[in-house]
């Protein structure tokens, strides 16, 4: 199984045209049956905290069709609304057009104001399919270590994160995602939105890391494009294997967090 981050810009005010210019990056990219597409935060609609903006269309639906359609597994991003407030989802969608499980964002960006409209999420979810054990992540989870290190005790070897993370901190948005995988003995990849919007320049640069920290591949800043790799599950087993750093975490410094595990 291929796992690939699909970055777009994103059409204002306008979800379906959205939709169809990441269908045409799909039609063009070779991913085949089975594999994982990411996609960005907020897929189609990009992020605010203007609650109507984030409420258009349905994605999810759009989503389940096209992993559908296409055999894929699709981490798509929206706003579950609820009344005046919301939660920043993802939801991975399976090969059979159905939702296999929802992550709501645990940590809100709330230097951008998020919190003003968006509640946090209280749980993270740790999705298996054909062996692999994912961890579906959003954004600004980025900055919080802790997270990511309850994750992987919990059994996550690779995490999927959706972004709308803008051109001005981009390399804090490498530099993490790099220090992330690492910590983690992890295989991360990281899927950004390019463009811009009345919220921010948005800086692309998806990108694809190994367990030991290696950058596998990279996305440019500015176009829209498929970024692909093969993540193999015998690459990290070998590798925690072999330099055991989580057997010297101190479960302790974390505190806790409810876990979902999902079986595709």
């Amino acid at each position: 199984m291929k796992f690939h981050a699909i970055q777009h810009d994103v059409i204002p005010a306008n979800a379906s045209a959205t939709e169809q210019c990441i269908e045409a990056i799909i039609a063009e990219s070779f991913i085949a049956k089975g594999d994982f597409v990411v996609l960005p935060e907020m897929t189609t609609t990009g992020f605010s905290i203007d609650i109507n903006a984030i409420s258009q269309g349905d994605a999810v639906a759009w989503g389940c069709q096209i992993s559908k359609q296409r055999g894929i597994w699709l981490q798509v991003g929206w706003a579950n609304r609820h009344e005046n407030r919301a939660s920043n989802c993802v939801s991975i969608c399976t090969p059979s057009g159905e939702i296999l499980t929802t992550y709501e964002k645990v940590f809100t960006c709330n230097p951008f104001g998020e919190n003003q409209v968006i509640d946090k999420g209280n749980s993270i979810c740790i999705v298996e399919i054909e062996g692999r054990k994912i961890c579906p992540l959003i954004c600004y989870d980025l900055r919080f270590p802790e997270l990511w290190r309850l994750a992987t005790l919990a059994g996550a070897e690779v995490f999927t994160n959706s972004a709308n993370w803008p051109i001005k901190r981009i390399y804090s948005w490498k530099a993490l995602l790099v220090a992330r995988a690492i910590e983690n003995q992890a295989q991360v990849i990281g899927c950004n939105r390019i463009g811009h919007d009345d919220v921010a320049h948005w800086g692309g640069t998806s990108i694809a890391i190994s367990e030991e920290g290696i950058i596998l591949a990279c996305a440019t800043e500015t176009e829209p494009e498929c970024l692909s790799a093969s993540f193999a599950k015998s690459s990290s087993e070998s590798w925690r294997n072999e330099f055991k750093v989580l057997q010297d975490t101190d479960n302790s410094l974390l505190g806790k967090i409810q876990v979902t595990h999902v079986n595709a």
